[in-house]
């Protein structure tokens, strides 16, 4: 028998567990809504909307889930506006699936009515600006969780060593110099940010984490979340908008507009800021790696040499872009 890799679960059957699993009725559809880093299964059930999280084999331990369980809890104690996890019947949250590949975790989640905001046009700054207010009102409330040793630490080997590393093994021999080279920058320039705050981070507050209805913004996906630099935290908004976008007016304004209303709720210190070029560089590393380590699941049509060329002529243009406004 060959092994498998990934399994995807037939969705009528994941219903029927999830009957059993969590107190809410009979789940009258169900269906398969995307498989990225984690399955994500949408439920319906007793006139409500559910979405169940499967992790990967091997993704998440079920203390590292535990951990983001209990700071998602605390958080909605303090005020913070975010989607909340399931009760099982049994007790506690994080339900057990076995797949021929091992045992996998998985969390129902509540519903977090409303849709991800659009950045170009007429509204991209104002909703720009309502995203980092969004982003603000979560931090103040994420100040209440303390540090989670079971998490990773946000740091620079995580934002900048360890994805290094991962991209140096997928680049050819013509790209590794100039990534290196970058890489080696980009520490050397953060490790003399000895001021940066820290705090519990969300770990990917991209364009579409949060859902905003007309009296709502509702955070969701904490599987990356961590204790560290809220500076890295906070560029992941620039990150979601520059991919498609050149350096220039229109990436700044709508920055400056993220900050704009993340300020109006939550202070940064000048390190913070100053350390935000850097920071968006450090995010585009993190995440490229993240999809590296994975495209063995998801397809090397979608992350191969295609992807890899455009990370890079992105990299290239954003570095020369901040050593030039340095």
């Amino acid at each position: 028998m060959i092994p498998s890799v990934h399994t995807i679960f037939n969705a009528e059957a994941l219903c029927r567990y999830a009957e059993r699993e969590f107190a809410i009725g009979s789940v009258n559809r169900g269906q398969l809504w995307r498989t990225f880093v984690n399955d994500v299964y949408r439920l319906e059930a007793g006139g409500k909307c559910y979405w169940l999280r499967v992790h990967p084999f091997g993704w998440r331990t079920p203390s590292e889930t535990e951990a983001e369980v209990n700071a998602l809890l605390a958080i909605s104690s303090a005020g913070g506006a975010l989607a909340l996890p399931v009760v099982r019947r049994n007790g506690g949250y994080i339900a057990r699936i076995s797949a021929p590949e091992g045992v996998r975790t998985g969390v129902l989640f509540q519903d977090a009515p409303g849709c991800d905001l659009q950045f170009s046009g007429s509204t991209g700054r104002a909703n720009a600006q309502q995203y980092g207010e969004a982003v603000g009102r979560l931090h103040l409330a994420c100040d209440t969780v303390r540090e989670l040793p079971q998490r990773a630490r946000i740091d620079l080997s995580f934002c900048v060593s360890q994805p290094a590393q991962v991209l140096l093994k997928h680049l050819s021999e013509t790209d590794r110099p100039a990534l290196e080279a970058i890489a080696n920058r980009l520490a050397m320039t953060l490790q003399d940010y000895t001021s940066l705050s820290c705090g519990f981070c969300h770990g990917d507050l991209n364009t579409s984490n949060i859902q905003f209805s007309s009296t709502t913004a509702i955070a969701i996906d904490f599987d990356c979340c961590g204790w560290g630099w809220r500076a890295f935290e906070v560029a992941a908004f620039a990150r979601g908008i520059t991919w498609f976008r050149p350096p220039g007016a229109d990436a700044d304004a709508l920055i400056h507009a993220f900050f704009e209303g993340y300020c109006r709720h939550k202070s940064l210190n000048p390190q913070d800021i100053e350390a935000q070029p850097s920071m968006l560089l450090a995010q585009r590393l993190w995440v490229t790696a993240l999809h590296l380590q994975n495209a063995g699941r998801w397809g090397a049509s979608h992350y191969g040499p295609a992807y890899l060329s455009s990370f890079m002529r992105w990299l290239q243009t954003w570095h020369d872009w901040r050593i030039r406004d340095s």
